[in-house]
C-alpha cells in the first residue's frame, strides 16, 4: 500500500509511485486498485494515472481523478484532521489498459488537501474470485500493551463467495 501525503505537501507538489516493470498488457487487460481519500475542506488534490509502452521512457495519461468534495477519488467526507481511512472508506477503481502497456505511474498533485491511500494494485483480466486485503489495523500502534489486531478482506470479483481468512502474527 502507499500513501500520498497531500496533507503535508504544499500546493502543486507532485509525488509519484511507479509500479514495477511488467510484461506488455494484452487486449482486455485492466488496472484495478483500491483507494481511500478525503479532502481537508474543499481542496482538489488530483491523481494522474499514466501508462508507458517503453518501460517508462515516456508516459501517456490514462486518466485524471479529482479529489475535492465530490471528485472521483472521494471516499469520505472532508476532515480537518489527518485522514486515516476506516475499512468502510475504501473504494475500487478499474481502468482498461492500452495494449502493450509495460509500466504504470501514479502521479499525485497536491492542492494541500488531505491524504490519499492506494492498495491492492493488480493488472490483468478480471477473475470471478479475487480476494484481497483491505486493511490491517492495530488499534493504537504507539501503545505497548497487548492489543488485538484486525484485518479486513474483500472479494473484488463478481459473484458472492465464501473464503477462509487467517491472520498470522
Amino acid at each position: 500500500s502507499a500513501t500520498f501525503t497531500f496533507y503535508d505537501a504544499p500546493a502543486n507538489t507532485t509525488q509519484s509511485l511507479v509500479l514495477s516493470a511488467m510484461g506488455p498488457s494484452l487486449p482486455g487487460d485492466s488496472l484495478r486498485f483500491d483507494h481511500a481519500y478525503a479532502t481537508y475542506t474543499s481542496e482538489n488534490d488530483r491523481l494522474i494515472i499514466e501508462t508507458s509502452t517503453d518501460v517508462g521512457t515516456t508516459y501517456s495519461t490514462l486518466v485524471t481523478l479529482n479529489g475535492g468534495v465530490s471528485g472521483e477519488l472521494v471516499t469520505a467526507p472532508p476532515t480537518s484532521s489527518v485522514f486515516v481511512p476506516t475499512a468502510s472508506q475504501w473504494a475500487t477503481k478499474r481502468f482498461a489498459l492500452p495494449v502493450g502497456t509495460n509500466r504504470i505511474r501514479f502521479k499525485a498533485v497536491s492542492a494541500y488537501g488531505n491524504n490519499l491511500y492506494l492498495d491492492n494494485c493488480t493488472v490483468g483480466t478480471r477473475v470471478a474470485i479475487d480476494v484481497g486485503a483491505q486493511s490491517s489495523d492495530i488499534p493504537n500502534p504507539t501503545l505497548t500493551l497487548p492489543q488485538i489486531p484486525k484485518a479486513t478482506v474483500k472479494n473484488h470479483g463478481a459473484p458472492t463467495q465464501t473464503f477462509t481468512v487467517t491472520l498470522l502474527i
